[in-house]
């Protein structure tokens, strides 16, 4: 079996800071934690791994294209929640997911059926027709976590998937992430442990 994602001597610095130091590793299909505490370079792994970020030095391939010059193509097959809020103030919640669905290249049309698809699916009920920026923490994580997913990518990447939620939403996260981690891959970045142990024991 092939890897989903290889790399080999990845390094990369910010000025004096080097937040990535010479990894290498192979990971493949299912569901893989990340582990660390804060500031030990999860975000930093992820952004390259999506070219959102250059690196220093090292090769790498995610899906087997290259990362930094494939960026297209790994994008087109992932999913991404960041750790900070990314919502446009005055849309509402299905608008922002139909959004991100165009901006994957769905038609607007089928952007708008599949955004209240995946809406359905993360349990956010009426409060899609409101504005994003009254909702709530765990209504934003759930808004990201649908963006993430509404052009069904083969990989789910997750950071810190649970900052700032309550235990009923920390509970609702989870399930979510255990539902889709029967099909599909995912990546969760963490510095807590059991919160990646509830996703990947369910594996």
């Amino acid at each position: 079996m092939k890897p989903l994602i290889s790399l080999q001597n990845i390094t990369k610095d910010y000025g004096t800071f080097r937040a990535l130091d010479d990894i290498s590793l192979d990971i493949y299909s299912g569901v893989i934690g990340l582990l660390g505490p804060n500031g030990a370079g999860k975000s930093t792994l992820i952004k390259t791994l999506l070219g959102m970020v250059s690196m220093q030095r090292g090769t790498g391939t995610v899906f087997g294209y290259n990362i930094g010059r494939d960026n297209r193509e790994v994008r087109s097959r992932s999913g991404y929640m960041p750790e900070d809020d990314c919502y446009i103030t005055g849309l509402t919640g299905v608008e922002m997911v139909q959004f991100t669905a165009r901006l994957s290249g769905i038609p607007p049309v089928e952007a708008l059926r599949r955004a209240h698809e995946i809406l359905d699916f993360s349990g956010t009920e009426q409060e899609r027709y409101r504005q994003v920026e009254t909702y709530s923490t765990g209504m934003r994580q759930k808004l990201k976590f649908a963006q993430a997913i509404v052009h069904d990518p083969d990989l789910l990447i997750l950071d810190e998937p649970f900052n700032g939620l309550d235990p009923v939403a920390r509970h609702d996260m989870t399930v979510l992430l255990q539902e889709w981690s029967k099909t599909k891959s995912v990546i969760i970045a963490s510095h807590i442990l059991h919160e990646v142990e509830a996703i990947t024991q369910s594996y």
